[in-house]
């Protein structure tokens, strides 16, 4: 076996990067730093202090599946400027803003952020009836186990929309 050096040695146990991999009920892929998904119950407590978010809900493709890329929060404070300022003093990543959501025009305005570590998402809502459609429109795709991505879209279209069908 030849030498490694340590940098050698950190890259394949940080990274899943081994030559001949080998380990009982694992595939490589599952190791692999880019294939990684997450689980709610795995990542522990997302905490955000309660007296300025005061509705804070695990979101998105994860609840449905269990496991995701990544693990998405929706947050509703009654107070957007305060909640802005502290997600961002406290290293989150301003990713950006919507007017709208999902695939027609529904007037839901939010603000994205993303950890530093790529791991969690942040939609804050800066209305709590905008919050309540989200979270009836998630759990419904929880309720139906909706995996596919457009069938996910379409339950939220229909229910978050605030604009008439169709243009009708």
């Amino acid at each position: 076996m030849a030498d490694k050096t340590l940098g050698q040695i950190l890259e394949e146990t940080l990274l899943g990067k081994t030559e001949n991999f080998s380990y009982p009920g694992v595939s490589q892929e599952e190791v692999d730093w880019e294939s990684r998904t997450y689980a709610y119950s795995e990542e522990g407590d997302l905490f955000l202090p309660p007296s300025l978010f005061e509705r804070v809900s695990e979101f998105g493709s994860a609840t449905v599946m269990g496991r995701g890329n990544d693990l998405d929060y929706l947050l509703w404070s009654s107070d957007t400027s305060e909640a802005l300022k502290y997600l961002l003093m406290h290293g989150w990543k301003y990713t950006g803003t919507e007017q709208h959501y999902c695939a027609v025009h529904t007037d839901i305005s939010f603000t994205t952020f993303r950890c530093i570590d790529n791991i969690f998402n942040l939609v804050l809502l800066e209305d709590l009836d905008d919050y309540k459609r989200m979270m009836k429109a998630n759990d419904l795709c929880v309720k139906l186990k909706l995996e596919d991505k457009e069938d996910r879209i379409a339950v939220f279209d229909a229910i978050t929309r605030k604009c008439d069908y169709r243009g009708i």
